[in-house]
């Protein structure tokens, strides 16, 4: 993450749209090499990091032009619980489910967060995060209770150009409300 801010911080004289949607869904627990659970480390800590050696740039950016962070989301978030006295799941019970949707939660509310900051700042950057559909994807094949129910409701699911809709209309739309 660090390295990939570096390459954009150093090759880019402008940073106005930055789109979050490195993601992992896992049914074992699994860690990063820093020790985080997997789910949490990419897909909320990563997230959080970026976002935060990007934004010096950012708000530079965005004296001249609107800025905006997309979190690409998931309704998954309402499985999640954020239990701020076990993040890794060291005492708990690990649920892939959980951890997956704790990590979206997180990613939400990071982006709450950084709305009102901006607005209270008088920074003209705006902050969402969203839930693009269920799109079919290579994403759950590493859950076969995921795989099933997305077999089963293949006719329900967006192609993975249908599914970036929903980050394009957020980078784009001129009137959405930040947060």
């Amino acid at each position: 993450v660090k390295d990939c801010a570096d390459r954009i911080n150093k090759s880019y004289e402008k940073v106005n749209i930055l789109i979050l949607n490195a993601v992992v869904i896992a049914r074992t627990l699994t860690r990063t090499k820093q020790g985080l659970e997997q789910h949490f480390g990419v897909n909320y800590v990563g997230h959080h990091y970026l976002t935060n050696l990007l934004l010096p740039k950012m708000k530079e950016s965005s004296v001249t032009e609107e800025g905006r962070i997309i979190a690409v989301s998931s309704i998954a978030h309402h499985l999640g619980k954020i239990d701020m006295k076990d993040l890794n799941f060291d005492e708990r019970k690990y649920s892939g489910f959980s951890a997956y949707g704790q990590s979206k939660l997180a990613a939400i509310l990071m982006c709450r967060y950084l709305a009102d900051r901006f607005e209270n700042e008088g920074v003209n950057i705006k902050a969402f995060s969203l839930h693009p559909g269920a799109i079919a994807t290579k994403l759950q094949d590493d859950t076969r209770y995921v795989k099933f129910l997305f077999k089963m409701f293949s006719f329900l699911c967006k192609t993975p150009d249908e599914g970036a809709s929903t980050t394009i209309y957020a980078c784009t739309e001129d009137n959405l409300p930040s947060g």
